[in-house]
């Protein structure tokens, strides 16, 4: 499970797909996005291309605030 880093990520059969704000390449360009609160949703195998029993857990969102260059969680 520690294959994967900034030039090779992925994730393998079993493993977790957690990683810590340290990793380079975990983040959104948000230049020249206004300021206001906005809704990040981030979908994964959208077309199905990859068999899972189970496509209930392959979306994602949460609820930021950007103001300025501080941008803060709100909430899930």
């Amino acid at each position: 499970c520690t294959f994967y880093d900034c030039a090779n990520q992925g994730i393998g059969q079993g493993c977790q797909d957690t990683y810590h704000a340290n990793l380079s390449c975990q983040w959104i360009d948000i230049t020249g996005v206004p300021d206001g609160t906005y809704q990040v949703e981030v979908t994964v195998n959208p077309e199905g291309g990859i068999l899972e029993i189970d496509t209930g857990n392959n979306r994602a969102t949460a609820t930021v605030d950007i103001s300025g260059d501080v941008v803060t969680l709100v909430g899930p």
